[in-house]
C-alpha cells in the first residue's frame, strides 16, 4: 500500500551559530497537496515526547502504538557545530518522520497538524435553490436529516449499519454524519476502544454528570458469542455515541474532537458528500419517472393500436357489407334485366292468343254462314297447330319465369342470412 504522507527536508538554516532549523515539506499523495514547515531538533523531539502521552492518555490503539525511535543527541560535542553530523541528523529526522506518519491513528491528533496540516474542512452545502424541491425526500430516505432542526448542540450524527467478527473480537460499522458540512463517512470500531474514550472523557470533562451511561457488558455471559447481545450492545453504542455528539460542551473535548477526526481518517476513503447521496437519489427518481413514462407510452401505443384495429375492422366491415349488398343489387338489377325479354315475350304471347281469340270467333262466325265441309276443316287444324304453339311457350315462359324469381329469393335470403352472420361477429369482438 502507497504511503499517504512522504516528508522530505530539502534543507537546513543555522542560526546564531548553534541553532540549526530545518525545512520540512510534507505530501499529501491523497489530496495532491504539500504542507511546509520549520522545526528545530528540540522541538520535534518535543512534540514526539507529547504523542507518548497522547497514546496513553486516549489509548489509542489500546495504548500499546509502539512510536519509531527518535533520534538521539551526541554525547560528546555539539552536532550543531559540525556541518557532517547536522546533515546525518538530517537524514535521521526525515526516516524519523517518514516513519512516524505511517502510524494512522496518530494523524486525528491535533498536535499532528504541525506536520500534516490542517483539515481540508471545506463547508460545501449543497442544499441550493436547486435541491431544495428534493431535500423533504432525501428525508425520508436519512432520518438523520430529519433530526438536524431538533439536535441540541453538535451537527453530527451516528447510525450503526452492521457489525463483523474479526478473529475474537467484535467490530462495530459506524456510520457518521457531518450534517453541518453535509459529508459522510463509515469506519470500524470495536467496544474496548469506545471504553477507552469514554473513561477518558470522565477525566476532561468538568461536569461528569453530562457524560452518558456506557453500555456495560453482561456478568454472567460472553457478548461475543451471544447474537442478541450483540444486537443489544450495538444499540446501545448507538445512542451512546449520539447522546455525547448532541451536548454541546462535551463536542468541544479534545476526546470528542479526536473520535471524530481518527473516524474520518480511518474510514480509508469512504467519505461522501451528502450532496452525493443526493444526486444518487434524484438520479434514482428521475430513472423511475423515465420508467414510468415509458410504461406509459407503451400502454398509449398498444391502446391506440387496439383502437386503430377496432376502427379498421369495423371499417372493413362495413365496406364488406356495402360490397356485398351492391353485388347483391347488381345481381338482383341483372336478373331484372333477364326477366325483361320474357315479359316481353310474354305479352307478345298474350296478344297471339288476343289474336288467335279474335281470329277463332270471326271464323266461327263465317263458317255458320258458309259451308262447313269446305272452310271449317283447315281451319280447325290451324287453329289447333296455333294453340299447341302458345300453349308451349307459355310453359316455357312460366318455367323460365319460376326459376328466375326462386333464384331472387334466394340470393335476398342468402344477403340476410351473410348479413347476419356479420353483425353476429360484431357483438362477439366488441
Amino acid at each position: 500500500m502507497e504511503n499517504r504522507y512522504i516528508a522530505k527536508i530539502t534543507s537546513y538554516q543555522v542560526q546564531d551559530s548553534d541553532k540549526v532549523t530545518y525545512s520540512i515539506i510534507v505530501n499529501d499523495t491523497a489530496k495532491q497537496s504539500i504542507f511546509t514547515s520549520k522545526f528545530r531538533y528540540s522541538e520535534l523531539k518535543n512534540i514526539h515526547e507529547k504523542l507518548k502521552k497522547y497514546i496513553t492518555k486516549y489509548k489509542i490503539g489500546g495504548g500499546a502504538i509502539q512510536l519509531p525511535h527518535y533520534p538521539g543527541s551526541k554525547l560528546f560535542g555539539s552536532t550543531n557545530k559540525n556541518e557532517e553530523a547536522i546533515i546525518e541528523r538530517k537524514n535521521d529526522i526525515e526516516l524519523y518522520l517518514n516513519e512516524l506518519l505511517q502510524v494512522k491513528k496518530l494523524w486525528a491528533l491535533k498536535i499532528m497538524e504541525q506536520l500534516i496540516g490542517p483539515p481540508n474542512c471545506q463547508d460545501d452545502r449543497f442544499l441550493d435553490e436547486y435541491f431544495k424541491e428534493e431535500e423533504k425526500e432525501i428525508q425520508q430516505i436519512n432520518p438523520i436529516l430529519e433530526n438536524n432542526s431538533q439536535m441540541q448542540g453538535g451537527y453530527y450524527k451516528v447510525n450503526i449499519e452492521s457489525f463483523c467478527r474479526e478473529e475474537d473480537t467484535i467490530k462495530y460499522f459506524f456510520k457518521f454524519y457531518d450534517l453541518d458540512n453535509k459529508i459522510t463517512w463509515e469506519c470500524k470500531y470495536r467496544y474496548s476502544e469506545l471504553k477507552g474514550i469514554h473513561e477518558r472523557l470522565q477525566k476532561e470533562a468538568k461536569n461528569t454528570k453530562i457524560i452518558p451511561k456506557f453500555p456495560g457488558k453482561q456478568l454472567f455471559s460472553i457478548t461475543n458469542e451471544d447474537k442478541q447481545e450483540i444486537y443489544n450492545r450495538r444499540d446501545n453504542l448507538q445512542n451512546y455515541v449520539n447522546q455525547l455528539l448532541a451536548d454541546p460542551q462535551l463536542l468541544e473535548l479534545p476526546i470528542i474532537q479526536y473520535l471524530l477526526r481518527d473516524s474520518k481518517i480511518n474510514s480509508e476513503g469512504n467519505e461522501m458528500e451528502l450532496r452525493e447521496l443526493q444526486f444518487k437519489f434524484i438520479m434514482k427518481k428521475l430513472k423511475m419517472k423515465r420508467e414510468q413514462a415509458k410504461q406509459f407510452i407503451i400502454q398509449s401505443d398498444l391502446k391506440g393500436f387496439q383502437n386503430i384495429k377496432e376502427y379498421t375492422n369495423e371499417y372493413v366491415q362495413k365496406n364488406q357489407i356495402s360490397s356485398f349488398i351492391d353485388n347483391r343489387n347488381s345481381s338482383i338489377k341483372s336478373s331484372i334485366t333477364t326477366l325483361k325479354p320474357i315479359t316481353e315475350e310474354n305479352e307478345r304471347l298474350d296478344n297471339n292468343k288476343n289474336n288467335y281469340n279474335f281470329y277463332k270467333n270471326q271464323n266461327i262466325q263465317e263458317n255458320q254462314n258458309n259451308s262447313p265441309t269446305l272452310v271449317n276443316k283447315p281451319i280447325r287444324r290451324n287453329t289447333f297447330q296455333l294453340k299447341n304453339k302458345l300453349q308451349q311457350q307459355l310453359q316455357t315462359t312460366d318455367t323460365e319465369t319460376q326459376q328466375i324469381q326462386q333464384n331472387i329469393i334466394y340470393e335476398e335470403n342468402m344477403s340476410n342470412e351473410q348479413q347476419q352472420n356479420i353483425q353476429n361477429n360484431n357483438l362477439q369482438n366488441e
